[in-house]
């Protein structure tokens, strides 16, 4: 599973957040120091009397504690009504978390509408996961329209104050060009800098990157990096930019495989919101992913109810065959060449990402480089 698979999940299942660096004083630093040495009844004892008389800090440590049944019977619906007390003062921790509760429908029925109205009033105020969980709706249009060119806006915003993860998602954002016209100058900077703070899959797909680029465009990146830290508001295009010259559809395009296994497999992106890995299989009737990652995929909205088509018997390389629902994925990218509504299948979990033949029919040719372990693309 990629990396940017396991950022896709990770957004969408939030985990709530303790208050950082909240200045306290007096009884609420007792109860702080209560809290911390894990006598968490004594703690509820000190911080309800001031969440009653309207502290936000205690409100929402209070929240807190009842979310995670400490010092108190755990109960979401007290969560819930803490938290929203001192979202309502403004305090933007527990504004995210009531947007992860009416996200995941925890004490209360799942509502997106309301789940992003509570993270964007965080994110205004700055709060980082807040930011990511904005821009993962943006893009998923979920609880509200969907609309790259926020998604690529709030992940710059995270991206500008050092969160690696959303560095490499506005690199993959660039890539493809989604809420921004394609530029892998740009994508290139943004691998680099996540890549540069020890993100390894950044650093791989920054070299990828690299090796469709021209020379120019590779001294391009690197002087905006050398000029220093870059930041998402100095660098998004402008329209009267040219965006750098893309690599020719009517050439062969080499995308580096790796080995896995002892099999081929090469990074795919679903629908312009995750790359994974899947593995080149002539031999395969249709593009086939795993029940887990298929649930995954539809979970997040990746994959919506109506992309699905049916059942179909499905062949692989080894001739055996089987009956698996059949969904439609609405772009299907490996490298620079994009293929719409490739049929796909669902096989059972655990088995690994295929590449078939209902991706490379659609192409003028495709062959595998044995000496540069290349996958070979030429488009219609």
């Amino acid at each position: 599973m990629s990396h940017l698979a396991n950022i896709l999940r990770a957004m969408l299942a939030f985990m709530l957040v303790a208050m950082a660096g909240a200045a306290v004083a007096g009884p609420l630093d007792d109860a702080a120091v209560a809290y911390q040495r894990g006598d968490y009844a004594a703690a509820m004892l000190l911080f309800k009397p001031l969440a009653d008389r309207g502290d936000a800090v205690a409100q929402y440590r209070v929240g807190l504690m009842y979310f995670h049944g400490e010092g108190v019977s755990q109960d979401y619906g007290e969560a819930l009504k803490w938290f929203r007390k001192a979202a309502d003062q403004g305090n933007a921790v527990a504004q995210f978390n009531l947007g992860v509760m009416y996200r995941n429908g925890q004490g209360v029925a799942q509502n997106y509408a309301e789940s992003f109205q509570w993270y964007r009033s965080a994110a205004d105020q700055g709060n980082l996961e807040a930011q990511m969980a904005v821009a993962s709706m943006y893009h998923a249009g979920q609880g509200v329209s969907q609309n790259d060119a926020e998604a690529l806006n709030w992940f710059g915003k995270a991206a500008d104050q050092g969160n690696t993860d959303a560095q490499e998602l506005v690199a993959f954002m660039y890539l493809h060009g989604k809420g921004t016209p394609k530029d892998l100058v740009r994508a290139y900077v943004w691998f680099n800098l996540s890549a540069s703070q020890g993100n390894k899959d950044a650093a791989k797909y920054r070299d990828q990157t690299a090796y469709v680029m021209t020379p120019e465009q590779l001294a391009e990146a690197q002087k905006i990096g050398h000029d220093g830290k870059p930041r998402a508001s100095q660098i998004v295009r402008r329209d009267n930019e040219v965006a750098p010259r893309p690599i020719s559809a009517n050439r062969n395009q080499g995308v580096p495989m790796k080995i896995n296994g002892g099999i081929f497999v090469v990074p795919v992106e679903i629908n312009g919101a995750v790359t994974l890995d899947f593995a080149v299989d002539s031999g395969a009737t249709y593009v086939a992913v795993p029940a887990d990652v298929f649930s995954t995929l539809k979970r997040t909205g990746i994959i919506k109810d109506s992309d699905i088509v049916g059942q179909s018997t499905y062949t692989l390389a080894d001739g055996s065959k089987s009956q698996s629902a059949t969904f439609t994925i609405r772009s299907l990218s490996v490298g620079n060449t994009v293929v719409e509504n490739v049929k796909a299948s669902v096989m059972p979990s655990q088995g690994s990402l295929l590449l078939g033949q209902s991706f490379f029919e659609r192409l003028r040719s495709w062959s595998i480089d044995n000496t540069k372990h290349e996958l070979l693309l030429e488009s219609q």
